[in-house]
């Protein structure tokens, strides 16, 4: 039974399973709506939570199945990253059903809708919905694994509901709503993701000609870094590239002395180039910020300009960084 009550302590145990049953196990025992966004399709720990104390329970269900709920009173959980495809393509043993809002779903501007089994609301899709007001959604939130517990929802707390657990902004102007784009939320999430990615998602083989864990160290030291400006511009289309500049921290230089590796010389400081050997730690440290060259699916250029009268002027060096093997 997914649902176990003991009314003597007041508790409520999940026995564990797919992430649609522990929204409705905590939907159920709350008497509350329920979006879970979970980045990537698994099973779930079994739980037991108070569901009368929310402070616990959101304890409880972080310890046991890595989700959090956002501040606040609303049961909106996510477990803190972006999907993994938009770092590079990954297949979960327990593949999706996108399904969207069907018109029926919504009397008088509420929503009341359930996912099952394999589902997950297609977010991107919810443009096509019938809300009061024309949505948007930033595409970046598209194919996101959302499960969903609404009844009666008004269609507003809903779409609230969804941004806190996706990490979007929700714009309510007087024409049209938005799931834009959070650029604070977005670092937060892709850096956890980039950076704790799991030895279980690089192929065999990726370790012969690419280091993926240096270009995930390198990608996630710097996306933490950029600014939102610059991460606005990096994300806004699926095409976008954009560049410009971050301040050099500890976890950029060690993630960039390490992806060196083989290049260097024997000194631990020299790559050999048409001119000649290239001191590149002491270009790298004397860089004042590094400029960078960024596309919306991570891949990532480093520019190094350098002065060497020994070498017959000035130079560039680009070092480059991505998810997937060449490319």
């Amino acid at each position: 039974m997914l649902l176990s009550l003991l009314a003597l302590i007041g508790t409520v145990t999940f026995s564990g399973g797919n992430i649609n049953d522990l929204a409705k196990t905590m939907a159920e025992a709350t008497g509350q709506n329920v979006v879970i966004f979970q980045s990537f399709t698994d099973q779930v720990k079994a739980v037991t939570f108070d569901p009368g104390d929310l402070t616990s329970m959101a304890r409880a269900i972080r310890a046991k199945t890595g989700l959090s709920i956002a501040p606040g009173v609303e049961l909106a959980l996510s477990d803190g990253y972006i999907t993994p495809e938009r770092v590079r393509p990954i297949t979960s043993r327990f593949p999706v059903e996108y399904v969207e809002l069907p018109r029926t779903a919504f009397v008088d501007h509420k929503i009341t809708f359930r996912t099952e089994k394999s589902e997950r609301l297609n977010i991107g899709a919810l443009a096509r919905a019938p809300f009061g007001k024309p949505l948007t959604v930033h595409w970046i939130y598209d194919r996101s694994p959302v499960a969903i517990q609404a009844n009666e929802m008004p269609e507003r707390d809903f779409l609230s509901h969804l941004a806190k657990a996706l990490g979007a902004r929700l714009i309510d102007s007087p024409k049209e709503y938005r799931l834009d784009f959070d650029p604070l939320e977005f670092k937060k999430r892709a850096t956890n993701r980039i950076l704790n990615w799991p030895d279980i998602w690089i192929p065999e083989g990726d370790s012969e000609d690419y280091h993926p864990r240096q270009a995930f160290a390198m990608i996630g030291a710097i996306v933490n870094q950029m600014r939102s400006e610059d991460l606005i511009e990096t994300f806004r289309k699926p095409d976008s590239k954009t560049t410009f500049r971050v301040n050099k921290n500890k976890a950029i230089q060690d993630a960039f002395s390490t992806s060196l590796g083989r290049q260097l010389q024997d000194d631990g400081r020299t790559v050999n180039s048409p001119r000649g050997n290239l001191d590149l730690f002491g270009i790298f440290q004397a860089q004042q910020g590094l400029e960078v060259t960024m596309t919306a699916q991570f891949s990532t250029k480093v520019r190094l300009t350098y002065h060497d009268p020994s070498l017959q002027g000035e130079g560039t060096i680009e070092v480059g960084y991505s998810p997937l093997p060449g490319s």
